[in-house]
């Protein structure tokens, strides 16, 4: 059900997409909020974990970041006229902070690491001027240090995602940017 969720995400973005750059003769704007409706019903019939009752508890914390990332993009890029949404977004910053604490995929391979980029950096913009910002930054730093990319090479990951440039591209650069900094003091600090 989240993975079928994410597609459906996924193609939304990729219509709203369309539409921004006047690239959807077929898609009226009709069609993309009727679509916009539906999504924001199936993303919230999604059960949190916690109503799952499987173990193991790394699947669950998968899971459940997957989730949480998913309404944290659901809210800010979906439903952006939501009313309240800066209190929205920090419940889902926290909440996403705390299952990101259970996860461990440091150790893990390349996809994993593409994994916690994704929700790293949609958990940090939706934390922007949130005590869990810092949280996030440094978090992000370590795994820049891990896969050693450019912006560029992490908005190719980010697509493979859920990502609308025009939405998310801003702060996202300016989380980045926040990242780098950190990671260059963490490593003038351990010389």
């Amino acid at each position: 059900m989240l993975l079928q969720n994410l597609e459906w995400a996924g193609a939304y973005t990729t219509a709203l997409d369309y539409y921004h750059r006047g690239k959807s003769e077929r898609l009226s704007l009709a069609v993309i909020t009727r679509t916009k409706w539906a999504l924001q019903q199936q993303l919230l019939l999604l059960p949190p974990a916690q109503e799952l009752n499987k173990t193991p508890l790394s699947k669950l914390s998968f899971y459940e970041c997957c989730r949480l990332t998913l309404h944290v993009f659901g809210l800010a890029v979906v439903f952006i006229d939501t009313s309240d949404a800066y209190s929205h977004l920090q419940i889902l910053a926290m909440r996403l902070k705390t299952w990101l604490e259970r996860l461990y995929v440091y150790g893990y391979g390349t996809d994993s690491a593409h994994l916690l980029l994704w929700m790293l950096i949609l958990g940090g913009i939706a934390a922007l001027g949130k005590p869990e910002r810092p949280w996030f930054v440094s978090r992000l730093a370590i795994v820049l240090q891990r896969l050693n990319i450019t912006w560029d090479d992490a908005q190719e990951i980010l697509e493979k995602f859920l990502w609308l440039e025009n939405a998310c591209g801003t702060a996202g650069r300016e989380l980045w940017s926040e990242a780098v900094k950190s990671s260059a003091l963490h490593d003038v600090t351990i010389s």
